[in-house]
């Protein structure tokens, strides 16, 4: 009976530690997982932009936070060069857009 206990209480924890490990387990995606992602956040960060007068550079941070995906979005705006930080909610997808800022953003090769 006692052994019964045991194995029983060891089931419990098992449980209740995959219940807690179960969460980062999403972030260790591929990297194919992580490339999706970065496309998801671009097209919803160019889509908020709304810039019209040229087709503007994007900068995405390939993982985000825990919670949310980030891009640096700039272009031109009534014909000065603007940057906008973009923010999407990883869980619900609302994307949110920083002010004009009069900085741009330059893609480098590595």
């Amino acid at each position: 009976m006692k052994q019964h206990r045991i194995y029983n209480d060891l089931a419990i924890l098992l449980a209740a530690t995959g219940v807690l490990v179960s969460p980062h387990t999403v972030y260790a995606s591929s990297d194919e997982a992580w490339a999706e992602f970065a496309k998801d956040v671009s097209a919803k960060c160019l889509k908020a932009a709304g810039h019209t007068d040229t087709k503007p550079m994007i900068l995405v941070d390939a993982y985000g936070s825990d919670s949310f995906g980030f891009a640096i979005v700039s272009g031109k705006s009534g014909g000065t060069t603007v940057s906008r930080i973009c923010v999407v909610n990883k869980k619900t997808g609302a994307t949110e857009m920083g002010s004009e800022l009069e900085v741009s953003v330059k893609k480098t090769s590595q």
